[in-house]
């Protein structure tokens, strides 16, 4: 008899085997990284190139990337109080520091001097929030009390001077925020300098001034864009894009801004962090944009991590737009499950290829990340 139930129930059982291995959710499940804990952890600052090496700062330590797995605690020792933000020229490494007493400075040290750091002369009384290099030239945002907002540049020959180059008063900023830097690229012949609610052009930001470009709607008016960064995709052309806070990505040119003809935007209602970065195979180019959900949870939504678009030398491939990695042949990563299970439920606020081809990621609230290959398979975890 309980043979018998047995062989009635048997097919039962085994649909229900079948229909569990393809159940999307338990496709999920099987495919469900184990998380290990940051060599790098917390809030790590953005990435910069410097010497050979990749460095990024978490807290007030200083961590250098040499390749094949290598990371170290670098010479030059780190500048001294919590590391907020790093920028290179070609001869400087730059970083902003908390100090123990509150105060925010400017420090720098060189391959044309002894590796110690220094902070920068005539910037002691200067409020600084965000800093950029671009070439042999520092750019760097400053604040007044908010009664005033001003973008600087220094030029590696000419040390002892800052130029002035943009400076308003908090009354001639249309947005609520203060004039933060977001970002400067170069061209061939101009910089452009991108805040939070504008972007400028010059070239020659030695000297002060510079054309502010001009954002219009259909009606032909100017607006304001919450900007969040601006990058040089490197093609043969130098296209400029930047992207704003809603996810709409823009070409820029002194020409204007046609707020009505994003070259793609986000399909759905998730926010740019402002992470862009190149990734390229030697063949193919993808633009990589950080992504977020409006409120921050790493146990809901998996919809964080970054999207990509495909580009060439004549700029964006905006079909079929955005996507998220591992959908397309195309791609920084070869699994898109794995890629949702891992670096997609976290922010990013940050990315970089490195030249050995491993890809980092500076990540909201849990550290440093890489896309490389462990226990022979590739996937995105925490740098160990």
């Amino acid at each position: 008899m309980k043979k018998n139930v047995f062989k009635l129930l048997l097919p039962a059982i085994l649909l229900m085997a079948f229909i569990s291995c393809n159940d999307p959710i338990f496709y999920m499940i099987s495919n469900e990284i184990e998380m290990v804990k940051p060599r790098i952890d917390g809030t790590p600052t953005n990435f910069v190139e410097f010497g050979g090496d990749i460095f990024v700062a978490s807290g007030s330590t200083l961590h250098s990337y040499e390749g094949d797995n290598k990371w170290s605690l670098p010479n030059p020792v780190p500048p001294g109080g919590k590391i907020l933000r790093l920028a290179v020229t070609e001869n400087y490494f730059y970083a902003i520091c908390e100090e123990s007493n509150g105060s925010i400075v400017l420090k720098r040290t060189g391959n044309t001097e002894s590796l110690t750091w220094n902070k920068v002369p005539e910037t002691d009384s200067l409020k600084i929030n965000s800093i950029f290099g671009v070439g042999n030239k520092l750019f760097f945002s400053t604040y007044n009390n908010d009664e005033s907002y001003t973008i600087h540049c220094i030029d590696d020959d000419i040390t002892s001077d800052i130029t002035e180059i943009i400076k308003k008063e908090k009354d001639d900023i249309s947005s609520s925020s203060s004039l933060v830097l977001r970002g400067v690229v170069f061209d061939g012949i101009n910089y452009y300098i991108c805040t939070n609610n504008e972007i400028f052009y010059t070239d020659d930001p030695t000297s002060p001034g510079a054309n502010k470009i001009s954002v219009l709607d259909k009606d032909n008016k100017e607006i304001i864009l919450q900007f969040m960064g601006i990058i040089n995709l490197k093609n043969t052309i130098n296209t400029i894009v930047a992207i704003t806070r809603d996810g709409k990505l823009f070409y820029v040119t002194p020409s204007g801004i046609n707020a009505n003809l994003a070259v793609t935007e986000f399909s759905d209602d998730r926010l740019s962090t402002g992470a862009l970065a190149v990734w390229t195979d030697g063949t193919n180019h993808l633009l990589l944009v950080g992504r977020q959900d409006i409120s921050y949870s790493t146990s809901s939504g998996f919809t964080y991590g970054y999207v990509e678009i495909d580009f060439d030398d004549s700029g964006i491939r905006n079909d079929p737009g955005f996507r998220e990695p591992g959908i397309e042949t195309i791609s920084s990563v070869n699994d898109h499950t794995k890629y949702v299970n891992s670096i997609g439920k976290n922010p990013v606020n940050h990315i970089i290829l490195a030249p050995d081809g491993i890809l980092f990621a500076s990540t909201q609230k849990n550290g440093v990340w890489s896309y490389r290959k462990r226990n022979e398979v590739y996937q995105w975890n925490a740098e160990e």
